[in-house]
């Protein structure tokens, strides 16, 4: 039975004879489907509000004038109802309802196309380039991170600040230290022979606002850079 069912062919009547000469035609749907709109004249129960006390009326009983059930009246009303025809091809022909596109939905279908495009040249592509999809992906970021800093567009992450180590109670103020941006280390003032480096510090170590502290204890005022390099001269000169 099932397999005399299968030789059956589908029976697709015309959609002629079930077209409504009430309904207006008013398009074509992108897959080319004749759009039909269908009014129907209508009715509906709502509740009957009275005007003057705005609360819903109640049969009330003939005699104790108690109310029985809350009352309800008539609403006359148009229903539209737009829709294409479609055979389900054992000779039945149904409504299918139909609605436009949001801009969402539209720009989906839009990205789903172009991707479906886009597949056979680019596939093609990374086969001719002997590339993986992770590598043309991991290029991509790469050429990505290379254009922030060149490209106004595109905004760089910001960096997150690092917290200031506090100044030792005993340190001089930044205003107070020699500058180390001057030609030469003539302005340096080093400590002699009171201060011991902490084996677990990095130097130079930041003491606040432009301060720097070098590991013989020279304390001296400029940037991270020039301080790096005076501080390379002094491990030199230790050993």
């Amino acid at each position: 039975m099932a397999l005399t069912l299968e030789k059956i062919k589908p029976l697709h009547p015309e959609f002629a004879p079930s077209i409504d000469p009430a309904w207006e035609r008013i398009g074509l749907t992108p897959s080319g489907h004749q759009l039909f709109v269908e009014r129907t004249k209508m009715v509906r129960a709502i509740p009957d509000i009275d005007p003057k006390t705005k609360e819903r009326r109640h049969r009330l009983h003939p005699t104790t004038a108690e109310p029985l059930y809350a009352m309800n009246r008539p609403e006359h009303y148009t229903r539209t109802r737009t829709f294409y025809l479609h055979s389900e091809g054992n000779g039945n022909i149904v409504k299918i309802d139909w609605k436009a596109a949001t801009d969402e939905e539209l720009a989906a279908v839009a990205r789903e196309k172009g991707i479906r495009e886009m597949l056979p040249e680019l596939s093609g592509t990374l086969y001719d380039m002997n590339m993986t999809p992770v590598e043309f992906t991991q290029a991509l970021q790469m050429i990505a991170r290379a254009m922030k800093g060149k490209d106004p567009m595109i905004a760089e992450e910001p960096t997150p600040a690092e917290e200031p180590i506090p100044p030792r109670p005993d340190a001089e103020t930044s205003d107070q230290l020699p500058d180390s941006t001057a030609n030469g280390k003539t302005d340096i003032t080093p400590d002699q022979g009171t201060f011991q480096p902490d084996p677990d510090v990095v130097y130079p170590r930041w003491r606040g606002g432009a301060g720097w502290e070098l590991s013989d204890g020279t304390m001296l005022k400029g940037k991270g850079r020039k301080t790096e390099a005076y501080e390379r001269e002094t491990e030199l000169a230790t050993y």
